[in-house]
């Protein structure tokens, strides 16, 4: 059984979501805000933690920077906030994704089931390691290299460019690559994968501005350069 965290200040709100996903079979702790949330975090290695943004004192962005310190579990924001921009500062501290408020029941579920399975890698027969240039990404291990340097990528990162360097010099177009990494209730979400490739090229590229290794094929999708 997946144990979720909910950080949020809205006590009824935590009523309704703990409701909702002990009736989806998980179990669920809660935490009223962002400083008892790190405490949480840190003790019950939660598979999951949704997270409010505007809370008082430590705020949904300060948690998760904290708690990507701690955990890869994956973090879903349950927010307001729907700018790009807060999008791409979410993703930049560690989240997975964000869920607006407010929020339908069945699109909650589907989407924490869908981070969770991304977060999930089976484990090969085989040791394998994908060498793509000084780019080296362990599938066993979890773990990326640049040369001797360490790339921190959130499991949703990590899928994504697993599924590259699994079709490297392939181009994959955009809806294989959404309905591959998110499922299919994303197989148009051009934008969410933008800032996903944007994000990527962040931290695996020389300049991110003129990418040498996650190229773009206009009017298909994507390709990793070998």
């Amino acid at each position: 059984m997946s144990t979720i965290l909910l950080i949020d200040d809205d006590p009824d709100l935590l009523t309704l979501l703990s409701m909702i996903l002990k009736k989806e079979g998980y179990q669920v702790e809660v935490a009223e805000d962002g400083e008892s949330g790190l405490e949480m975090a840190i003790q019950l290695q939660p598979d999951l933690i949704l997270l409010d943004i505007m809370m008082p004192g430590v705020d949904g962005w300060e948690a998760c920077r904290e708690i990507r310190k701690i955990t890869t579990a994956p973090i879903i924001y349950l927010t307001a906030k729907r700018e790009e921009s807060d999008i791409v500062r979410g993703l930049q501290l560690g989240a997975d994704d964000f869920i607006p408020k407010p929020f339908r029941r069945h699109e909650l579920t589907a989407r924490i089931e869908a981070v969770l399975r991304r977060s999930r890698l089976d484990t090969p027969d085989e040791d394998v390691v994908y060498e793509i240039g000084d780019l080296v990404i362990d599938q066993v291990r979890w773990e990326v290299r640049r040369g001797e340097e360490a790339v921190h990528l959130t499991p949703t990162e990590f899928n994504l460019l697993l599924m590259f360097a699994r079709n490297a010099d392939r181009p994959i177009s955009h809806r294989e690559i959404l309905t591959t990494v998110w499922g299919e209730n994303h197989e148009s979400n051009l934008n969410l994968l933008k800032v996903y490739i944007r994000q990527l090229r962040r931290k695996i590229e020389d300049d991110p501005d003129r990418p040498q290794r996650i190229l773009t094929q206009r009017g298909i999708g994507y390709r990793l350069a070998s």
